[in-house]
């Protein structure tokens, strides 16, 4: 018998009951744009024009409803959380190099034997799983079974693509990555096939300058040549203005 309430918010990874809540825009993010070390700055939250402030990272407006339990927020995802922000680090220490050669070289970025980057690798994408997957869950309602199973697994899911380019308008302003967090909209999909319909998923993210396609079950379009699916040990950058 289940003790879980029909009332109770389920976790849309493992279905016990979320007790957390997820931020739509990284904590660790947030932190940095406020830049502690500046002395701080007031945070402002832009959206379709209209604008709110943030007192910090904290901020309930930052976050979805509950969708995860703290098991899966703390033990199946935090190496994936360690994993984006060693990337994001690495990338404000070594901006200049990484923004001449047009590539971020995970060799150096994860300072790593083969076998433990690869694994770090894929703690990226599941990463950008479990935002992408939080966002489809605050948008319908539903988990998305494949990408739970994923995260469950421990192993990216199939057709999960991720682009990563450099915004040449924001990085006019500054080549550190400490000026704006971004989370774009959601977008779905119908995808046929001749047995299986489904629906595939786009949105993006950014940090910066540098920001983050990805795309579920469905193509990247052709503007995005160089994309990345966890595999290879350098991540090309594309140039968008």
């Amino acid at each position: 018998m289940s003790n879980l309430s029909t009332a109770d918010p389920k976790c849309w990874i493992c279905g016990g009951v979320a007790t957390t809540r997820e931020h739509f825009i990284k904590a660790a993010d947030v932190r940095l744009v406020q830049g502690v070390k500046r002395g701080g700055v007031r945070l402002r939250h832009i959206r379709t024009g209209r604008e709110r402030k943030i007192q910090g990272a904290k901020s309930d407006y930052l976050k979805y409803q509950s969708s995860i339990c703290a098991q899966c927020n703390n033990q199946h995802t935090q190496p994936h959380d360690v994993a984006y922000d060693g990337l994001i680090s690495y990338i404000n220490r070594n901006a200049p190099t990484i923004l001449a050669e047009g590539r971020i070289n995970l060799r150096t970025a994860f300072g790593l034997g083969r076998k433990e980057r690869d694994r770090r690798q894929q703690n990226l994408v599941l990463y950008f799983v479990k935002r992408l997957g939080c966002a489809i869950m605050d948008a319908t309602g539903h988990a998305n079974a494949v990408l739970a199973e994923a995260i469950m697994r421990n192993t990216p899911p199939r057709d999960f693509t991720l682009a990563f380019w450099i915004d040449e308008v924001l990085l006019q302003h500054t080549k550190q990555l400490d000026r704006w967090a971004i989370h774009g909209d959601l977008h779905a999909f119908t995808v046929t096939t001749p047995t299986d319909p489904s629906t595939g998923w786009a949105t993006q993210y950014g940090q910066g300058w540098l920001h983050v396609g990805v795309w579920f079950n469905c193509h990247s379009p052709n503007a995005h040549p160089h994309v990345w699916t966890g595999t290879k040990p350098d991540i090309l950058l594309e140039r968008l203005s």
